[in-house]
């Protein structure tokens, strides 16, 4: 039996339109400690800010939907304490960081309901545009992520109540989960919610501790010398618990593209037709071939930089290891289990550009295929150990310059379940998911959940007259739509 108390705590700061609640895990916690993993730390010390945007049953009212949503979270607290914790820096001089719960530990769910932009179905019918969602109304203010103790939280919430519908801002910290782990919290959060919403008890299934236990991700074999490791150099060091601002060069501009079910198996027979019998390309590789190769184009065609068009490329994949180490880690593993791969593609920019579209692809997603098989059990114990010999945590980051290029960075969280989530009879089903904030870097390419109808959404963040020229092609038109 679970010992249960009040899931809330009302703080003073209270206006009109904001209100900011504190919601504890519904079971009391006992003050712990845990060390991050290693792979946990070299992450980017930054929010991942997702934005869930439903329609809202007008039968149920703000402060009863604004209820059922924090007594579920308190239910889902209960089954991950972990992202009711706080990021601490951990002592000693690596710039390590740890993360601790205890009895007050507690999630911030600010209640927003001064919106004064688009109403929901404007917003539909506009596809939902990034343009339409500015950051600084939507997201938790900085000032209320940090702690007393000069930590910060690991999971803060805004759910911003608009006219016909409830666009609910998530952002948890990367040093906490990946993608992963982010959407196995969201899956107890919404059944928890619809529980409320079906006036059923609570009914606490919490994580198996296999799921919690980070030390796994934390040894690696030999230290390593740093000319083995090319992918990585020399770092300025990451801050305490929050990332720097992004240095940003030019004008970029956000933009939502749409591969469909049909589009999707075109582009894998496509990228497929010079393969060998003994190789399958899958959809994702087929995918991020399309994008390197069309963004490669746009910014590099004819007119451009010729020293810039001799270069090589090289192409960065976030890759999921959680089935594929051996021993594999368990599927609802919560800690970071994303890794990025290098990927090094055997052409110029120039040939990228001036060969043919099958064979482009075939060659890029074959690449693909043969960096991610290759990077197993013993590489990723050979970063760790890698990692583990450096001075301090962020001495070594990836050789990575996707902005203003000539790398590019993918990460294709197409295969979660995002959209089938079911929140309750309040909201039902989300109608739009989006990556706000920095969540995009400039310069890198999301792949987005499946939607319901099998559709492919694809969040890039690059400059205009890039994007402007990728809606011009031809060759991209037939495997992708421009959106918005």
């Amino acid at each position: 039996m679970f010992k249960t108390r009040s899931a809330e705590a009302m703080i003073a700061q209270k206006s009109m339109a904001v209100t900011i609640i504190f919601v504890k895990p519904v079971v009391s916690q006992s003050e712990n400690v845990v060390r991050l993993s290693t792979i946990d730390q070299i992450m980017p010390r930054k929010y991942m800010a997702s934005l869930f945007c439903f329609r809202r049953n007008e039968s149920t009212s703000p402060d009863l939907l604004a209820a059922q949503l924090r007594k579920g979270l308190g239910a889902a607290l209960a089954e991950a304490p972990h992202f009711a914790g706080e990021i601490q820096p951990a002592p000693g001089q690596r710039n390590e960081l740890q993360l601790y719960t205890g009895p007050e530990s507690d999630v911030l769910f600010r209640d927003c309901r001064q919106w004064t932009g688009a109403n929901y179905d404007e917003l539909v019918d506009a596809h939902f545009p990034t343009s339409l969602l500015p950051d600084d109304d939507l997201l938790v203010p900085t000032e209320n992520t940090a702690t007393e103790s000069g930590g910060i939280r690991s999971l803060v919430i805004q759910a911003n109540f608009i006219p016909g519908g409830l666009l609910l801002a998530v952002q948890v910290h990367h040093s906490l989960t990946d993608a992963k782990g982010s959407e196995l919290f969201f899956s107890s959060w919404s059944r928890h919610t619809r529980t409320q919403c079906q006036g059923r008890p609570v009914d606490l299934k919490p994580f198996d501790e296999q799921a919690l236990e980070r030390w796994r991700l934390s040894y690696g074999s030999k230290k390593g010398k740093v000319e083995e490791f090319p992918e990585f150099r020399e770092g300025p060091g990451q801050q305490r618990t929050t990332a720097g601002p992004e240095e940003k060069t030019g004008t970029v501009i956000p933009s939502i593209w749409q591969i469909s079910p049909e589009q999707l198996d075109d582009l894998k027979n496509f990228a497929s037709a010079r393969a060998s019998s003994a190789m399958h390309v899958s959809k994702a590789e087929a995918i991020a071939a399309l994008l390197c190769c069309h963004i490669y184009r746009a910014r590099y065609g004819h007119g451009s930089n010729p020293e810039h068009r001799a270069s090589s490329v090289t192409l960065y994949v976030a890759s999921d290891i959680r089935s594929r180490l051996e021993p594999p880690l368990p599927p609802d593993y919560l800690g970071n289990a994303s890794v990025i791969v290098p990927v090094p593609i055997p052409l110029t920019i120039d040939q990228l550009c001036s060969a043919r579209d099958d064979a482009v692809l075939n060659d890029i997603a074959a690449t693909i295929q043969r960096a991610v098989i290759g990077y197993d059990t013993t590489a990723v114990r050979q970063r760790i150990g890698f990692y583990n010999s450096q001075l301090a945590i962020g001495s070594r980051r990836p050789n990575l310059n996707y902005w203003p290029g000539p790398n590019m960075l993918i990460a294709d969280t197409s295969e979660l379940d995002t959209y089938s989530l079911d929140w309750g009879s309040s909201l039902g089903q989300i109608d739009a998911f989006r990556t706000i904030g920095t969540s995009v870097s400039t310069g890198s390419c999301s792949v987005h959940p499946r939607l319901r109808d099998g559709r492919i959404e694809i969040f890039l963040r690059h400059e205009k007259r890039v994007i402007e020229a990728m809606r011009m092609s031809k060759e991209l038109s037939r495997f992708a739509r421009f959106v918005c």
